[in-house]
């Protein structure tokens, strides 16, 4: 793969979580570093008056002033109810439960108007002079938290102070609050698993578990056991035989210790085993540890290191001690390093850009969105500057705008002729495009215009652009003495314009030739993206008859020479046909029905990779994903396609792929293309080819375990997963396949497979391996359970013993769920 073994950057370690003694330790090392960084905690301890200000649906924008105070030991923020009778009584019942916010979730704090409602709220003020005195930008906040636990929206927190100096106390100690979360990401997941686990069996809610309490919890995590095998447990757990009402019970710490008693992993012995030489079976000494990390893990580490990892991990053993009188690392030590430490995941991760980027932009994959603002289904949800700063901050480097007559003479965002809401374009570049499009890649950003806008009003965006992204903007000519487009590195944190230029006809002026000739003629087209949203039939008219250039959907969608100005490396042309001469900045826009037909016929496929080896190309969903599902990025990678834009709100494979796909590099969303599809080869992107550009690999696989796996969300009470294991290879149709392992039969908490299995991958840059875990239907017509899935660019696949994470296709981690795998990548001598 083009040596990529050796460019890779060196594995960061990482210990990822600790044994917990109690369940919230978390809490305690994350309040301890928030209040040693913050001076003022007394003050948010007491707690003040702040302004909560609310936008509802049909109420508009409201606000409410309501105490708030910070609970630093437990992460609470506690906030004093309404003075209505109903909230008045439940707080007199549960004070300390009910008006209260887990900080746990917050991801991110911002300082002014930066949000919807706040934006919401600065229109609403300009002509209340009133409400103006009190809502100000620089004595305003807003908490946000994870969207994904907040289905229904409200996941951000917008408060208003009485004074900057009160606001930045409040922002400074949230500040620190994630910071310090972030040392603890992994524990905190696992805790708050263990937290969810025995607060979903104690069912009394009582703070202990009974015995039938703990028989559920035993089935909730997928172990199964006879009535008589659970008392017999039950009672070996009950250490300090606390009772109840006379029954006995087990704590918080019994439940813990049961827990981990558990996690014994007879499927490590082996490896362990093989580690150990001098001491065989009971101790690993450095040198040994040394040779396992290089040899079989493939890691860069020296033997310090080594020193180091076993004086971290290592649990003294009396027992061993007596036998071993040098430092080493035990069974226990070992045990904790593997299921602990980040150099066992099973992914290359890391911060470091490895690639050359300094070759064209057309030689790269591009990181894309579509319809960037939505945060929900293309019809009837909200548009939100969120959509923006998410896709930025996970690396996007493609964002869509699609532009509309606004009130005022100001442009506003939206997905035309549709329900969903409307925001500012002002708004958008103020608070998401400016501030967020390079905190996690310094690489270019690429603004992809849909413009309906008159020519007014193209011209208040063109000077928007101007004035508010200022000197991020790239504004320089193209040089047309180049034949290549400039590269990501010449680009470094600047903002390009995707639009259509102006075209000047032989006497110098607008031509304006229009892109969708008549109705008569539309209605027999296909609607594209690049034409706008489809639009609603008209009634037969004499107005049908006026001229198309009062009508922004049936002319040329640039006629501002301001906004055609801003142009230059990304010019949108309407694509005819392969052979047709265009210049190196042009590009084309494809949706994807139209690239999966260029792609299906080979002649017209290699065509494409030639066409993007100097162009770029944008492709995009068919208007008919009205619920915001994707398109395959697979294939129009495989034709070079640079620029696949997906929902990126919508949890499904695609988006997986997508960031597996764009997690190599530094996850910077820029990835190089394979040499063979960047210079002339003989690569295919559809059929079987024996080119001898690349270099096939053999992948063996071997499935040893898994542990903790997740129930299905629609599983019956009582009962419990069967699961399999399904791996897939995704890339080259000459690379497809999958393979898939027997079922366990009644156990989801530690099953072994012990299983193996080979794929010879020919190219091997273009592929991502599928992991997915799946339950066996108990019904016969009934489709199996999907519990969770990791996707892996091969390129970034580590060999060795190695952990695979499961996430949900939202991303999100389903800890501590994990499958436990041996990987072998070798050159493969098949032809």
């Amino acid at each position: 793969m083009e040596n990529l073994a050796k460019k890779l950057p060196k594995t960061k370690r990482v210990r990822l979580r600790r044994k917990p003694k109690k369940l919230g330790e978390w809490r305690d090392i994350v309040s301890r570093s928030v209040e040693s960084a913050v001076s003022c905690v007394t003050d948010l301890e007491k707690g003040e008056y702040l302004w909560k200000v609310r936008r509802k649906k049909f109420r508009g924008v409201k606000w409410y002033k309501r105490k708030f105070r910070i609970d630093f030991k437990k992460l609470y923020l506690h906030y004093l109810p309404a003075a209505n009778p109903v909230s008045q009584k439940l707080y007199t019942v549960a004070p300390n439960k009910l008006f209260r916010m887990d900080m746990a979730n917050i991801v991110e704090v911002r300082k002014g108007f930066s949000t919807d409602t706040f934006n919401q709220v600065q229109r609403m003020i300009k002509g209340n002079s009133k409400s103006s005195k009190f809502l100000l930008p620089e004595n305003s906040f807003s908490i946000i938290f994870d969207h994904r636990r907040f289905k229904e929206g409200n996941y951000t927190l917008d408060l208003v102070c009485s004074n900057q100096e009160t606001r930045d106390k409040w922002y400074f100690a949230c500040e620190q609050l994630i910071e310090s979360m972030k040392e603890v990401e992994y524990q905190k997941e696992y805790e708050l698993y263990l937290r969810n686990t025995f607060n979903t069996a104690d069912k009394s809610k009582n703070g202990y578990l009974f015995l039938e309490e703990f028989s559920v919890m035993l089935k909730q995590i997928n172990i199964w056991m006879d009535p008589d095998e659970v008392e017999k447990v039950f009672t070996e757990a009950n250490i300090h035989k606390s009772q109840v009402d006379g029954e006995q019970v087990l704590n918080e710490q019994e439940f813990i210790k049961f827990f981990h008693r558990l996690l014994e992993r007879p499927d490590l012995n082996t490896v362990f085993e093989q580690v150990s030489r001098k001491y065989r079976g009971l101790a690993v000494t450095p040198g040994e540890l040394e040779k396992f990390l290089t040899e079989v893990q493939g890691e860069d580490i020296s033997s310090e290191e080594c020193i180091n990892i076993i004086k971290d991990y290592e649990i003294k053993d009396t027992n061993v001690l007596k036998k071993v009188n040098n430092l080493y690392m035990g069974w226990k030590g070992f045990l904790r390093f593997v299921m602990g430490s980040s150099l066992f995941n099973i992914q290359m991760k890391s911060d470091v850009v490895y690639q050359d980027m300094n070759q064209p932009l057309s030689h790269y994959y591009i990181n894309t969105s579509h319809n960037t603002y939505l945060v929900g289904n293309q019809v009837t949800s909200d548009s939100s500057i969120d959509g923006y700063i998410r896709a930025l901050l996970a690396g996007c480097r493609c964002v869509e705008l699609d532009c509309w007559d606004g009130p005022d003479g100001e442009p506003v965002i939206y997905h035309g002729w549709t329900l969903t809401s409307k925001l500012l374009l002002s708004d958008v570049l103020t608070d998401a495009i400016k501030p967020y499009s390079f905190k996690t890649s310094a690489f270019p950003v690429i603004l992809s215009i849909e413009n309906h806008c008159n020519k007014e009003q193209q011209d208040v965006m063109a000077n928007m652009f101007k004035n508010i992204l200022g000197d991020l903007l790239y504004v320089e000519p193209v040089d047309t003495s180049k034949t290549f487009l400039p590269s990501p590195n010449q680009l470094k944190n600047k903002i390009l314009v995707k639009a259509k230029k102006i075209q000047l006809n032989s006497a110098g002026s607008i031509d304006e030739e229009p892109e969708v000739l008549t109705k008569s003629i539309s209605q027999k087209l296909p609607k594209t993206e690049e034409d706008g949203p489809v639009r609603p039939p008209r009634k037969k008219s004499s107005d049908a008859r006026r001229s198309r250039c009062e009508d922004p959907l049936v002319t040329s969608s640039t006629q501002s020479k301001l906004l055609s100005d801003l142009v230059n490396y990304c010019a949108a042309i309407k694509f005819k046909d392969f052979d047709t001469e265009r210049n190196y900045w042009e590009m084309s826009s494809f949706d994807e029905t139209k690239q999966s037909q260029l792609a299906s016929v080979q002649s017209s496929a290699e065509k494409f990779v030639e066409y993007n080896r100097r162009n770029l190309s944008r492709i995009y969903p068919k208007g008919t994903r009205l619920l915001s599902s994707n398109l395959d990025p697979v294939l129009p990678w495989l034709t070079g396609c640079q620029m696949v834009a997906l929902n990126f709100q919508e949890g499904d494979k695609c988006n997986m792929y997508n960031r597996a796909k764009f997690a190599d590099n530094g996850s910077c969303g820029y990835v190089l293309k394979p040499a063979y599809m960047r210079e002339e080869s003989d690569y295919a992107p559809t059929v079987p080819t024996n080119s001898s550009a690349h270099q096939a690999k053999k992948l063996t696989i071997k499935l040893i375990s898994g542990q903790h796996l997740p129930n299905a969300s629609d599983r019956q009470a009582g009962e419990i997963i069967e699961p399999y294991v399904r791996i897939r290879v995704v890339g080259h149709p000459q690379d497809s396949t999958e393979w898939a392992s027997k079922t366990v039969p009644r156990n989801g908490f530690n099953p072994m497979w012990e299983e193996e299995t080979t794929f010879t991958i020919r190219f091997p840059e273009l592929a991502i391996i599928d992991f997915k875990v799946k339950s066996k239907a108990k019904l016969v017509d009934n489709l199996d359970d999907h519990l969770g899935s990791q996707a892996v660019a091969l390129p970034l696949l580590k060999k060795g013993y190695r952990n695979i994470f499961l996430e949900n296709y939202e991303g999100k981690r389903l800890t501590p769920a994990n499958l436990f795998v041996f990987i072998q990548l070798e050159d493969s001598q098949q032809e």
